[in-house]
């Protein structure tokens, strides 16, 4: 199976829209002895502000560096997420308009949209409305408790005096499965001192490393969230004329090698 990491990775941090349970039949780390109550409290505050959120929109700017090419390329887009897992995200190169692709959840499968390739793949979700995929499981948010089992979060900023606007965290995941679509990654979310007034926890920066040393930087600006008229109509699947639509191969059974 193709996996989706890469990019959905920001996209589901940045838009993880409602809270979810730990994926089924997979062992835990477990929780610290002596949580940091710092780190408690900003991810207590980012569950309450996802818990509160019928839908949310953003815009953003993507940055991607390659590890062996030094030249970075950049991106727009938008993103849009509605409970319980129906999700929209468009991606537009800025230097060539056709390196464009997008990725839509209407509740019970994930469509991937390659315009080079002009294919549209489908990723079927179970009836948990998750796949054997990291970042499809995001799809439904994660509470903080089952983060905090499953990555290692540390605060690396929330001084307001320093700086009022973002509470900075490092995440880094614990388990080998969670490795393969990223191994380091910063996430700065909304304080609640932000000087624009927006909902505190809200994300607004994300950067992530993954395993090939490929970065990606991803920005948010103008956050929607609890907009009137956005329905499960919006993210229903219609097929392009002249686009191939195929299905993702099948995962393979749980202990097999990927």
């Amino acid at each position: 199976m193709r996996r989706l990491g890469p990019t959905l990775a920001a996209f589901v941090t940045a838009a993880a829209t409602v809270l979810a349970q730990p994926v089924p039949g997979q062992p835990l780390q477990p929780q610290p002895a002596t949580p940091n109550p710092r780190l408690t409290q900003h991810l207590d505050g980012w569950e309450r502000t996802m818990g509160a959120l019928v839908n949310y929109g953003a815009e953003f700017e993507l940055t991607k560096k390659n590890s062996v090419f030094p030249t970075p390329r950049t991106y727009s887009g938008s993103v849009l997420c509605m409970k319980p897992n129906f999700a929209l995200l468009a991606i537009q190169g800025k230097a060539d308009k056709n390196d464009y692709e997008a990725f839509l959840s209407n509740g019970k499968s994930v469509y991937h949209f390659d315009t080079p390739k002009k294919t549209v793949t489908e990723f079927k979700l179970n009836a948990a409305g998750a796949a054997d995929n990291l970042m499809l499981e995001f799809l439904g948010g994660m509470k903080a408790a089952a983060a905090q089992q499953r990555f290692q979060i540390t605060v690396v900023g929330d001084d307001p005096t320093k700086d009022p606007n973002y509470v900075v965290l490092r995440i880094q995941p614990l388990r080998a499965r969670d490795k393969q679509e990223f191994v380091d990654a910063r996430m700065a979310l909304l304080a609640p001192t932000n000087v624009a007034k927006l909902p505190a926890y809200l994300p607004a920066v994300v950067w992530l490393q993954h395993p090939n040393g490929d970065e990606e930087t991803w920005t948010l600006k103008n956050h929607k969230t609890n907009q009137t008229g956005v329905g499960p109509e919006l993210f229903q699947f219609k097929a392009i004329p002249g686009w191939q639509v195929q299905q993702a191969p099948a995962p393979p059974p749980p202990g097999a090698p990927r």
